[in-house]
């Protein structure tokens, strides 16, 4: 009898132990991590259900402050830079925009609209 509880337990702690490592990974598969290099740094990121598209910030006028590009578009996906930071968009398609201010402590008037391809090349999209 004794015998049978410890075989019992053995089969249900290996059917528990398959069943969390199933969990963890295909909860894993659906963050797709990916790199994309900004302006000489290479940010990783988690692909994520928002969608923002190139025309998403042709639409955000120069000399906005941050706070009213955070109205239209959300909160930045990362921050670039050293020492004066600039803040980053992961855009569909592993693409990503950086924002550049002329007063950059404060992220104040909006001054280049710069966007990045998954290999680093990039190109202006709007600049004052």
């Amino acid at each position: 009898m004794v015998i049978r509880k410890k075989i019992l337990f053995c089969i249900l702690t290996v059917i528990a132990l398959n069943a969390i490592l199933l969990l963890l990974w295909f909860g894993r598969q659906e963050k797709k991590e990916m790199m994309i290099n900004v302006d000489g740094f290479e940010v990783v990121y988690n692909v994520t259900n928002r969608v923002l598209t190139i025309e998403d910030f042709r639409e955000i006028e120069l000399g906005s402050s941050l706070n009213e590009i955070v109205e239209k578009v959300g909160e930045p996906d990362t921050w670039i830079g050293c020492g004066m930071l600039w803040p980053v968009y992961f855009l569909e398609g592993n693409k990503a925009v950086a924002l550049h201010f002329v007063y950059p402590e404060v992220c104040e008037n909006l001054w280049i609209i710069e966007l990045y391809d998954e290999n680093g090349e990039s190109q202006v999209i709007k600049e004052g």
